[in-house]
């Protein structure tokens, strides 16, 4: 809420209790359907939910959208605001936090053998060779909604 980039924060929940508390805070709140509420329920569902919510009902031209999840809070307004401002100084139409995974040998286990997944085991450089691979970590997601719409995906 304290970020100086940000107009509108929406909230939206089927649990009445989160809606009353993000009122208090100065959020708007959208009471999301049980049927995109569900543990198997994906935040693209909740997300054109909002959106539609948006359109309809309160009528705001939505420019980008600043998606913060609450499973991952370690996150300020400065870090939205840095996001922010890099999202529209590079013209992207999307935008994720993330962080460098430098030295992370990654392996999958595919029935009863492990498969590399973040390099060639035969050809195994070191480290600090390496290119970076990133983690996104689910803190900030920043799109326009036609990404969303185009692409299912945030």
């Amino acid at each position: 809420m304290g970020s100086k980039l940000i107009n509108n924060v929406y909230v939206s929940s089927d649990a009445i209790d989160i809606l009353e508390i993000s009122k208090n805070y100065g959020a708007k709140v959208i009471k999301r359907p049980r049927t995109i509420a569900r543990d198997n329920s994906t935040s693209e569902e909740a997300l054109k939910h909002a959106i539609a919510f948006i359109k309809k009902n309160v009528k705001e031209k939505i420019d980008i959208i600043v998606f913060c999840q609450a499973t991952s809070p370690l996150r300020t307004s400065e870090d939205i605001d840095n996001a922010i401002k890099y999202f529209i100084s590079t013209q992207a139409d999307s935008l994720f936090s993330a962080v460098i995974l430098e030295s992370l040998y990654t392996w999958r286990k595919q029935k009863r053998e492990l498969i590399s997944v973040s390099y060639d085991y035969k050809n195994r450089v070191r480290r600090q060779e390496r290119p970076p691979l990133y983690l996104e970590n689910g803190s900030i997601y920043i799109f326009k909604p036609e990404v969303l719409v185009k692409y299912n995906n945030r």
